[in-house]
């Protein structure tokens, strides 16, 4: 994943790459414009934790994907309304709504 001059923790590499993996889709592909709906909400989820765990602005969070602010306020009300409605995401994604409950509260 492109991280331009941020440096990242290990514990934030080894969530985007859990993200990818239940996403099923490449890291490496992260920060491209592909919209295949697996790489979307990899982003989003990505884009909240960086927020809402990470404690960065709107506009910090959504720089690793060279987006803007409201990116990230989509991505973090996306998520919260796909875990209360679709069965088949927060089972996917349980492991780390579990280890990480502020990005679904």
């Amino acid at each position: 994943m492109k991280q331009g001059t941020l440096k990242h923790s290990q514990e934030y590499k080894d969530f985007v790459s859990k993200v990818c993996e239940l996403s099923e889709c490449e890291e490496e592909y992260l920060n491209t414009r592909i919209r295949k709906a697996e790489f979307v909400r990899a982003r989003y989820i990505i884009l909240a934790y960086r927020r809402l765990v990470c404690g960065h602005s709107l506009a910090k969070s959504a720089s690793v994907f060279n987006m803007d602010h409201v990116s990230t306020i989509h991505a973090i009300s996306t998520i919260k309304k796909d875990y209360e409605t679709s069965k088949e995401y927060r089972e996917r994604f349980s492991e780390i709504f579990e280890k990480f409950p502020k990005l679904i509260q």
